[in-house]
């Protein structure tokens, strides 16, 4: 088979004057720009089977928006649902495109823009396409720290946990034309994109913009570059704190993905595309209807002291969350994890901030290339390994409540993986759980 490729990219920089996304207690949108964010569209086809990845900049989807852009790409591009994946690199720059607790509302006319144009990249993608082959490669690298810091008195807070999982390798694949000229590059590594913390008001990519940009630079336009984020639940950048750390985090992350591109082997006898689903329930536990009146009874006092403040935002989103647990049942998630077969590698998407150990694992199961991607298609909130359960901590015990979403139990690592391994063809048998 024939593979055939095309790619397009759009500025889709919110204006001044949104909100953005990613911490809580930012209650004032955001007052300048410090670098413009990026979507960028890539299509395959191998004459029988059409895939579409779109990689953007910004902290994920809401699961409308999912819908809506899927519907339009059907309808101008005539390429299924299951076989379109909507990347989003997680930067706690961007606007506000799911929407959570405490961050501040959507912009209708930005999200109406964002549908758009997304849509749009897609089809002008279609309309460039040329002669393609695919190779695949990875190169050594670490950006960031595990943040699950165990305390002396057994709490699990937001820190450094050197001894914790990371990844330290980037993972790419390839397109070069038919004259061998290297065009489209897809680059995944595993790092929140929260260079910048809660007190930035400016619109950044973080080190994955900074890194695309390096590569556009170094290889004077040629090359179209699409960061996708890895498993980054529990992975923080070191260092942090300043403008000048996402661009040298970004300039090292490139290097890494120029080097692995020149040294990316052939996916020879492989151009065949594939895509499919798998949708799993994951249980849930609320909190109960006792505890609930209790946390708004908190949250209401709260909310009476905050009255003109910037705390009044979080109040409201605590109390908008309690109120939902006070009213809910058990009801399981719905969650689709998605593969792209690409020739030979392997692209897996979970809708969610996924731990790293859920990347490292497949990265050595498959005998494939893999690259384990999260915030893709929406996201439903952070989801640990059945490990970290025990410790608790902030992505256990907290986010969900900024997802207005209930918790979830230790067993979802379980189903996870083994619909994921179906999914990629593998005989998962360990019963041992991932470490935390």
């Amino acid at each position: 088979m024939n593979l055939t490729a095309g790619a397009a990219e759009a500025d889709i920089t919110p204006p001044l004057g949104v909100h953005l996304c990613g911490f809580a207690y930012r209650p004032n949108p955001c007052t300048s720009i410090y670098d413009r964010l990026k979507a960028r569209a890539l299509v395959l086809s191998d004459g029988v089977t059409h895939l579409a990845i779109v990689a953007a900049d910004l902290i994920g989807l809401d699961f409308d928006l999912v819908r809506l852009i899927r519907r339009r790409v059907r309808a101008e591009s005539a390429i299924p649902s299951l076989a379109l994946m909507l990347s989003c690199t997680h930067t706690h720059g961007g606007p506000v495109t799911r929407q959570f607790n405490a961050m501040g509302p959507r912009d209708p006319a930005y999200i109406a823009f964002l549908v758009a144009t997304m849509a749009h990249l897609v089809r002008r993608a279609c309309s460039n396409v040329w002669p393609a082959t695919i190779s695949a490669g990875r190169a050594p690298l670490q950006l960031g720290v595990n943040r699950r810091e165990i305390r002396t008195n057994g709490d699990c807070v937001i820190g450094h946990n050197p001894a914790g999982p990371v990844d330290q390798s980037v993972r790419v694949v390839t397109l070069r034309d038919g004259a061998g000229r290297l065009r489209i590059v897809l680059f995944s590594h595993t790092c929140h994109p929260t260079t910048l913390g809660g007190d930035n008001l400016a619109v950044t990519a973080d080190f994955c913009g900074a890194a695309c940009e390096r590569i556009r630079a170094e290889t004077n336009g040629t090359v179209v570059p699409f960061f996708l984020q890895g498993c980054c639940a529990d992975i923080n950048p070191f260092p942090r704190g300043e403008f000048a750390h996402s661009q040298t985090a970004g300039e090292s992350l490139a290097a890494a993905v120029l080097a692995a591109a020149e040294t990316a082997e052939p996916l020879a006898g492989h151009n065949a595309l594939s895509a499919e689903t798998s949708v799993v329930s994951l249980p849930t536990v609320p909190m109960g209807r006792a505890q609930a009146e209790v946390e708004l009874a908190h949250w209401s006092k709260v909310r009476r002291s905050a009255e003109g403040k910037a705390e009044a935002q979080h109040a409201d989103g605590m109390l908008r969350y309690y109120r939902m647990e006070r009213a809910a049942k058990a009801a399981p998630v719905q969650f689709e994890i998605q593969r792209l077969g690409l020739g030979g590698a392997d692209l897996v998407g979970f809708p969610a901030e996924m731990f790293v150990s859920y990347g490292n694992e497949l990265s050595t199961l498959t005998p494939r290339p893999c690259l384990a991607l999260g915030c893709v298609n929406g996201v439903h909130g952070y989801v640990p390994t059945a490990a970290a359960f025990e410790k608790g901590g902030y992505e256990v015990d907290i986010a969900h409540r900024y997802y207005h979403a209930h918790r979830l139990t230790p067993e979802c690592e379980k189903i996870i993986r083994r619909a994921t391994s179906e999914l990629l063809g593998l005989d998962h048998r360990t019963p041992t759980s991932l470490p935390d």
